[in-house]
């Protein structure tokens, strides 16, 4: 126990040289308190249960921490795993305390005995919940988290994944948020020796060889710029700045990063300084000692990120022509990016902070299950941000990937329903379009009103702006629900190349639905009406189809969010849209982005009808969801009209059975004639009989003929081309039957004929108006 007292000790003689009047009395009485509490509890690795909240505190005493603070820390533990109560811990030590601790402290165990998932969840939301109102409370619990995955290899290897996991989807981004940079680093790499455990290890060693390839360059580089900043009297400290580990694996796996394989080869050096105006000062020594790399230069003391963090960053050539970055900051910046907030002098959560806890409330109030909780907390909070600028130039911040839609809901929501375009650095765009940051946008209004479409949810980023679209379309009557589910289903089937909707297996699918989401729809209908008001998105009901034809074995309650491979390797998409230059290079450059192999692409241009261009593309994809991004991110090029997923093997079918179908009507007269002509008295009777049964098979498999083509070919349903097979397949039907019956003198019963003609009269009725209905102007 004698190195206990010596770790206390060191506490708070490092605590008191910050804080003077730190009272180490009540300090000491909160690590006896602990001590007394958690007597005989031992941790996993072996050690007293109280080591475990002086090294807690030992992490805290290194950021700027009040007394509270850190009395808070050392009982954090004390009302979740002994016989003592927040109330307690309240009569010993204040309200404060208390209220710290209750912030930290897990929901009961009890309770959730048969839900410990939801134990998780619900814990979150309440520590997010005291931290808005207390930024301390989640600087124990990342204090907490962080020796825990010190230790995290003394417990069994699915303790480990699942904290490791929560890890890296939650603390960090909070961390993140916070500012703590410092304390992110570490669980990051912590996270990544945990969860990729071997290539963690090859990795190490690769690094390794790097470090010791560049170190010489690294320290000629800090000589020669400190004796250069010395010669014009810039006060600073000059270092070589540690790598995180994972944070440079995740470049170099990225595919979204063209330059993520030179990575290892940036050598990163840091400059502190004194004041805003030395940083800008050594930034013109940088430049003038080096060359820079052009567009390699970040201000973000002019413009800081979301979190607050502010730096100078810019990459040079230096010695023996080696990328060096420089993150320039002053000593301030540098402890703010480090430490996170001073709680020794902040009282409330400042204002940088402010907006994504106010973000984290809003999502608490929406009225979604946990699974849509912890998505939206994960996209629309813990996400990376972007800064996007309005016409005035008024900076905005919103989660990475948000498009133009989030962009108006954020700034003026009023504005969404006379919104149809945006201008975007000048160029024009559809409201759907992916936002980049530090772009200028300028959202185009009409005079007339027009409610947002259910088709941009699959945009969306933004919690608050899907839960408005959802709000709109939930309102609406049953009936319309259906239609609107209906069309945007189809329009999902169409490019996944599904045929019809009518066709899926319902029963199948329902059985996958109640056992991945736990949902439960009586009838197609019922689906429909969901996705028409937004309540499950097409995506997942195709996935769900994909999961059911692969019969994938048990399947966990949750979001999809899985990769489901293709059943072809090859995809190949008909892209039609707006005769354009630049529209090929734009088609490209999407494919291009998601690092797939592109096969083929062909295309010509079509003036007879309002200059339109037609790509056809083939390219590898092994995932339906990143198949859906690109598609989607295809569907953002200016001057994109439609996207078709086209099936060469189901393309093949139908020409042949479209060939034997004309051989066989055309061929049905001369049959008809020559067996007539055998004389046999009963010849015209046999014939009659056959000629009602062909003329009711070969008609059936006219209209299979027609359904079978606009099954491989959706844009044959809304155009001419689907009423003009209509009309040539019953006019041929009925010259045929015609010519049978006036040149060989069939015995037709003119009743039969009657009601033949009725039919197909009908028939000619039904899809001329599915015909007008297709080509009315959409709404």
């Amino acid at each position: 126990m004698a190195y206990i007292l010596n770790d206390i000790k060191e506490i708070i003689e490092k605590v008191k040289s910050r804080i003077p009047d730190f009272d180490s009395n009540r300090f000491l009485k909160a690590y006896h308190f602990a001590d007394h509490a958690h007597k005989g509890q031992m941790r996993y690795e072996g050690t007293p249960y109280i080591s475990h909240l002086i090294e807690t505190v030992k992490i805290l005493s290194n950021l700027r921490v009040d007394e509270n603070t850190l009395i808070a820390a050392m009982l954090h533990d004390v009302s979740e795993d002994t016989s003592y109560s927040i109330n307690d811990i309240q009569k010993e030590f204040g309200e404060h305390v208390a209220f710290l601790v209750n912030g930290v402290t897990k929901l009961s165990k009890v309770y959730y005995k048969n839900a410990m998932e939801k134990r998780q969840i619900e814990s979150l939301k309440k520590l997010l919940l005291h931290t808005s109102k207390d930024p301390r409370v989640i600087f124990i619990k990342l204090a907490d988290r962080l020796h825990n995955m010190r230790t995290l290899h003394f417990v069994r290897p699915d303790k480990q994944t699942r904290i490791a996991k929560e890890t890296l989807e939650v603390y960090i981004p909070i961390s993140n948020l916070m500012g703590i940079q410092g304390i992110k680093y570490e669980l990051e790499d912590l996270c990544f020796k945990h969860l990729y455990q071997k290539e963690y290890r090859a990795f190490i060693d690769r690094l390794k060889k790097y470090n010791k390839k560049h170190d010489d360059i690294a320290q000629k580089t800090i000589t020669e710029m400190s004796a250069i900043l010395d010669k014009k009297k810039i006060n600073a400290k000059v270092y070589l700045r540690p790598k995180s580990i994972f944070h440079i694996f995740k470049k170099i796996k990225s595919f979204d990063d063209p330059g993520a394989k030179n990575v290892l080869d940036l050598i990163t050096i840091r400059i502190v300084t004194d004041t805003p105006d030395d940083c800008y000062k050594a930034l013109g020594v940088a430049h003038s000692m080096y060359k820079p790399d052009a567009g390699k230069l970040k201000d973000y003391i002019a413009v800081p990120k979301i979190n607050g963090y502010q730096s100078i960053h810019t990459i040079v050539l230096g010695p023996k022509e080696a990328r060096i970055e420089f993150q320039i900051r002053t000593q301030k910046m540098h402890d703010d990016s480090e430490l996170g907030i001073n709680l020794v002098t902040t009282k409330s959560m400042p204002e940088k902070y402010l907006k994504w806890m106010e973000q984290i409330l809003e999502l608490e109030k929406q009225d979604s299950d946990d699974d849509y909780f912890m998505r939206d907390l994960k996209e629309e909070v813990f996400s990376d941000r972007i800064t996007v600028f309005n016409q005035n130039g008024e900076p905005f911040y919103l989660p990475s990937g948000s498009s133009v839609v989030d962009f108006i809901y954020a700034t003026e929501p009023k504005k969404i329903v006379y919104a149809y375009e945006a201008r975007i650095n000048d160029v024009i765009m559809p409201l759907t379009m992916t936002l980049n940051s530090n772009d200028k946008v300028k959202i185009l209004v009409t005079r007339t009103a027009c409610e947002p479409r259910l088709e941009w949810l699959p945009y969306v980023k933004t919690g608050s702006a899907r839960s408005r679209i959802k709000e709109i379309f939930k309102t609406k009557t049953r009936h319309e629900k259906i239609t609107i589910g209906k069309k945007f289903l189809q329009n999902a089937f169409n490019i996944a190349g599904l045929g019809f909707i009518e066709d899926m297996r319902f029963k199948k699918i329902q059985e996958v639905f109640k056992k991945r989401l736990d949902i439960s729809y009586d009838s197609p209908y019922d689906l429909y009406a969901a996705v028409g008001e937004g309540s499950i998105s097409p995506f997942d009901v195709i996935q769900l189809i994909y999961l059911e034809r692969n019969a994938r074995g048990a399947l966990n309650v949750g979001i999809i969010n899985d990769s489901i491979p293709f059943s072809k390797k090859t995809v190949k998409l008909e892209i039609t849209g707006k005769d354009r230059p630049g529209f090929v290079m734009d088609v490209t450059d999407v494919i291009r982005q998601y690092n797939v192999n592109l096969l083929s692409i062909r295309g010509a241009g079509d003036r007879s009808f309002g200059r339109k261009a037609k790509l056809i593309i083939d390219f590898e994809m092994k995932d339906l969801r990143m198949f859906t991004e690109i598609v989607k991110r295809l569907e953002q090029i200016p001057g994109c009209l439609t996207i078709t997923r086209k099936f060469a093997g189901q393309m093949g079918v139908f020409i042949t059975f479209a060939f034997f179908n004309i051989i066989g009507w055309a061929l049905h007269p001369f049959i008809v004639g020559k067996f007539v002509e055998t004389g046999i008295s009963s010849a015209k009777t046999i014939v009659g009989a056959s000629i009602y049964v062909g003329l009711a098979v070969i008609f059936v498999l006219s209209f299979y003929l027609k359904k079978l083509m606009e099954r491989n070919f959706p844009g044959t349903r809304s155009a001419s081309i689907g009423f003009g097979l209509t009309l040539f397949v019953v006019s041929f039907v009925t010259a045929m039957t015609y010519a049978e019956f006036y040149f060989y003198k069939i015995p037709l019963d003119p009743i039969v004929i009657a009601v033949l003609i009725a039919l197909i009269i009908f028939y000619m009725f039904v899809n001329y108006i599915e015909h007008r209905k297709a080509k009315l102007p959409k709404g």
